[in-house]
């Protein structure tokens, strides 16, 4: 019965913790939230120019955007800049 040695038995309970904040520890922490806030800034900008270039070169390539297959990649592309904007917006709240 070499594995009823190993058998471990874990309890769980609620810890309270106190935590002195110093000034320096609250100014790296702050420093670190306004990297990550600007570092996603950074990419919404990026994801927005990258969404208006597909678009751009969709209307160029297609010609008017009276083209119904034109319409839709550009709606297609639309959504998938949106649906990455919700992302990454998502990833700063909870960065925040």
């Amino acid at each position: 019965m070499p594995d009823a040695d190993k058998q471990q038995l874990m309890l769980k309970r609620p810890v309270t913790m106190k935590v002195v904040v110093t000034p320096r520890w609250k100014e790296e922490v702050q420093q670190q939230l306004q990297t990550q806030t600007g570092q996603i800034d950074k990419q919404l900008q990026e994801l927005d120019m990258q969404g208006q270039r597909a678009i751009a070169e969709i209307q160029k390539q297609q010609g008017a955007m009276t083209n119904p297959q034109a319409l839709q990649q550009v709606e297609s592309v639309q959504n998938q800049v949106n649906q990455k904007k919700g992302e990454l917006q998502q990833r700063k709240n909870q960065a925040l």
